[in-house]
């Protein structure tokens, strides 16, 4: 079973097959979803970009984006990382109002 905990202050990871990946990706998700947040936030504040969404709303569609690739490169690991990446700037730059 999938599972994680505090003992004597230390980070218990279980030994499930990618207990250490979800408790690590929940981590830096926060972190990149607060980062995101502040830089999309900052750009509209400043002009650089129109956003069609919220920025709360960007940082978590771009949070959901990654995870869906790492799920999907797990699952399919012969596609092409550049090809999502390609995909992802395109649809961020749509939706930041920049030129596609």
């Amino acid at each position: 079973m999938l599972g994680h905990g505090r003992r004597g202050g230390a980070l218990d990871v279980g030994c499930g097959s990618g207990a250490l990946t979800a408790v690590l990706a929940e981590h830096l998700g926060a972190e990149l979803n607060v980062g995101f947040l502040a830089a999309v936030s900052e750009g509209r504040e400043q002009g650089v970009f129109i956003p069609t969404a919220s920025p709360g709303d960007l940082a978590d569609f771009v949070q959901s984006a990654l995870a869906g690739a790492i799920v999907s490169h797990v699952l399919h690991p012969a596609r092409s990382p550049a090809n999502f990446r390609a995909v992802l700037l395109a649809q961020l730059r749509s939706m930041l109002g920049l030129a596609v």
